[in-house]
């Protein structure tokens, strides 16, 4: 726990199940790295370049992913509560199942992404682009949405019916 990784290059780097606990990964290269069942509280990847990363069924509290980039992460099942995704591209990726809660994607990107089932409550989507997202059974309970882009968005609270946005959108 606490390494320094920052500005290192870890394409590919196999960190699954790892305790990743106030790593430093700031400005890194973690490319295809796979950090699936990593525990990764108090993880810093501001400015990371996060393509493709495998963050399957991870865990963490009040990671940073404030200016990540790269899109395309594989988050299915993960748990990431009270982190920072300010400015972060979490485009085309994958968060079926995933639960993170008390998050601020202020920002962010989120195009294309498969966000099904997954649980947003009370986070915050100030500027955001979702366009092009799929949201079926996504609960977006106690959310704050500002500024949202949602063209194209599918899915919705109700499986296999026009798309329903929360009522507060």
């Amino acid at each position: 726990p606490g390494v320094n990784w920052s500005t290192c290059d870890l394409t590919g780097a196999n960190l699954a199940s790892q305790d990743l606990t106030g790593a430093q990964f700031v400005n890194a290269t973690l490319t295809d790295a796979n950090l699936t069942g990593a525990t990764i509280s108090g993880a810093n990847f501001t400015g990371a370049n996060l393509l493709r990363v495998a963050l399957g069924s991870a865990t963490g509290t009040g990671a940073a992913f404030n200016y990540a980039t790269g899109g395309q992460w594989g988050a299915m099942l993960a748990t990431l509560n009270d982190c920072d995704f300010d400015h972060a591209n979490v485009a085309y990726s994958s968060l079926q199942d995933a639960t993170i809660q008390n998050a601020n994607f202020n920002f962010g990107t989120l195009i294309g992404s498969t966000l099904d089932r997954a649980e947003f409550n009370n986070s915050t989507f100030a500027s955001t682009l979702l366009s092009a997202a799929n949201i079926d059974l996504t609960n977006f309970t106690n959310v704050t949405f500002s500024a949202v882009s949602a063209r194209g968005m599918t899915g919705g609270t109700d499986l296999g019916k026009e798309p329903t946005l929360p009522a507060d959108w």
